[in-house]
């Protein structure tokens, strides 16, 4: 449990670093909003995200649009997070397990096998969403059950998170990793 632990720790801090390398999102003076208007750049917010590894801060821009009253963070549309503290994957894991045992002992089961922390509640409204496909990655083995799930795909970030760390080591970019 400790290196795991550890291993989520690191994981954290790097994720965090890693989201927040882009500028905070900031896209210029002003973008467009939902209904077409320009909404202006007021400030940057942050945001606590409950991730598969840890619990990390992100730095959005936030935009206002005078014409419709509304806000706009489109940091939040590009990583799923709009209206929720959750990331995808920690909600995919809690639908996942909401959909096949009581909402609370699904809770229970994300703390135990991944050491995320999430309320009952939490649980029972991500479990009743849509969920075509489970992407985890391979930072923690599956169950039996779930590695014989046709539903979850596994992905490998070794070499990923290797790079990550020899660049931040070498004050590269990390980036520049993800540009395509």
């Amino acid at each position: 449990m400790a290196i795991r632990a550890a291993s989520h720790r690191i994981g954290g801090s790097l994720l965090e670093r890693l989201l927040n390398a882009d500028g905070k999102g900031y896209q210029g003076g002003a973008v467009d909003c939902a209904k077409g208007h320009r909404a202006r750049f007021v400030e940057h917010r942050g945001k606590e995200l409950i991730t598969v590894l840890a619990p990390v801060s992100v730095s959005r821009a936030y935009y206002h649009c005078e014409a419709c009253g509304e806000g706009v963070i489109p940091k939040d549309v590009a990583l799923d997070i709009v209206d929720t503290g959750f990331s995808p994957g920690v909600r995919r894991m809690m639908g996942q397990v909401g959909g096949k045992e009581a909402f609370e002992d699904g809770g229970k089961d994300l703390e135990v096998l991944a050491g995320v922390l999430v309320t009952t509640k939490a649980v029972e409204r991500i479990s009743d969403s849509a969920l075509d496909e489970l992407v985890v990655t391979d930072t923690i083995p599956l169950s039996p059950a779930a590695a014989g799930c046709k539903r979850i795909r596994v992905l490998s970030i070794a070499g990923l998170l290797a790079e990550t760390m020899l660049r931040i080591s070498n004050e590269d970019s990390v980036s520049s990793l993800f540009v395509e």
